[in-house]
């Protein structure tokens, strides 16, 4: 198996075991410093990091203290027959508002692989708003072409914490761009987005560290300049 999956799996083991007392006086978790407990969150997926901070007010404590980690790949899937066809991708999406809005950040790692925007453009442009908010390091959204959201990620590129972006499925602004202040992006991949050749090198300038770009299938551009 991974060594990060067999991490998770014997964190979220201690987790429990810590938070079951072996009496009533004797609660294990409040003898351990915050640092490992911090540790200790960070090594869980998503969903179970969420299963383990409700055993205690102190591991819910450590949590919010705790870059968050958000990989709707390790969000529980809805069960069938419980939510229309169309909604499994969407119910993901109210997982993933309340996760944002629940934790102060930073955030370490926020992915979406399987979360739609679909009628919910505005929630999305929240998150991208939070994210910059919370000090992001690492974001990526990759969509299925089929799914039309065209949401505006501007924020994301006024984010000074910001190391890693993947976008699909996304629109970035002239006016966005021009305001670009990624200081920190080194990694920079566009997916069936849409930007402006005005853009894309407002952008270039406005993130001095980049080290890699990925253009495909991305809207608006005629040819592309790049200097180093």
């Amino acid at each position: 198996k991974n060594p990060r999956y067999r991490a998770a799996a014997n964190a979220g083991e201690m987790a429990g075991a810590l938070a079951r007392p072996r009496n009533a006086s004797d609660d294990r978790i409040n003898e351990l410093p915050e640092v490992l407990l911090s540790d200790i969150l960070s090594r869980l997926g998503t969903a179970e990091a969420a299963r383990t901070v409700v055993l205690s007010t102190r591991l819910r404590d450590a949590w919010l203290a705790t870059p968050l980690r958000l990989d709707d790949l390790e969000l529980p899937v809805p069960a069938r027959g419980k939510v229309p066809s169309i909604e499994p991708w969407t119910a993901r999406a109210d997982v993933v508002t309340r996760a944002l809005d629940s934790h102060p950040g930073p955030v370490a790692l926020f992915r979406l692989s399987r979360t739609s925007f679909r009628g919910r453009v505005p929630a999305a442009e929240a998150w991208f708003r939070q994210l910059a908010a919370k000090r992001a390091r690492e974001v990526s959204l990759c969509f299925s072409p089929e799914w039309c959201h065209d949401a505006l990620a501007d924020p994301l590129l006024g984010c000074p914490t910001l190391r890693v972006l993947a976008l699909g499925k996304c629109h970035l602004s002239d006016a966005g761009a021009s305001a670009a202040a990624a200081a920190a992006l080194t990694e920079l991949t566009l997916s069936e987005t849409c930007i402006s050749e005005a853009a894309l090198q407002s952008v270039l300038s406005g993130c001095p560290a980049l080290r890699s770009l990925v253009l495909k299938h991305v809207h608006g551009l005629q040819r592309i300049r790049v200097s180093s």
